[in-house]
């Protein structure tokens, strides 16, 4: 019985010290400022680059940023990155202190839509991302991350 109760105290133990050093392990980006509805993007272009590069992989999803602005969409603050070939990607953003920080984990999902026509942008329904209509083909990924993107 000592031993049952010695090895369930150290199991306890052990997943109390892995979550709290998972959760003060987790760093997060701070993208951007929240000022009297103006926003400051503190992450440089390239960066934002190699981050998708890195997440998205060498695929036909690589692209150019042509912009990077922070927009509000049904009501949550996104990182929205255009593409020179028509690509748009929202990085969803969560506001801490007028702080716009990255969003990871299981909620946070940053969807691509590529496309080679007008059209073909990310669009919300309560059964999640889709990218409208395009004038010609239109692709749509949809990632979770753990980790920040742009580390």
């Amino acid at each position: 019985m000592k031993t049952i109760i010695t090895s369930l105290l150290t199991a306890m133990l052990t997943i109390v010290a892995v979550s709290g050093h998972a959760q003060t392990g987790l760093t997060v980006s701070q993208v951007a400022t929240v000022k009297n509805g103006d926003h400051q993007i503190f992450i440089p272009t390239d960066k934002i680059q190699t981050g998708l590069n890195k997440l998205f992989g060498p695929s036909k999803h690589d692209f150019t940023i042509k912009s990077v602005s922070v927009i509000t969409y049904e009501d949550n603050f996104f990182l929205e990155v255009l593409g020179v070939t028509n690509e748009t990607c929202l990085i969803p953003l969560t506001e801490k202190d007028g702080k716009l920080v990255e969003t990871i984990g299981a909620g946070a999902q940053i969807v691509m839509c590529a496309g080679k026509g007008d059209g073909c942008k990310p669009q919300l329904t309560e059964k999640g991302w889709y990218c409208s209509d395009s004038t010609e083909e239109c692709e749509k990924s949809v990632t979770v991350t753990d980790h920040s993107i742009f580390e």
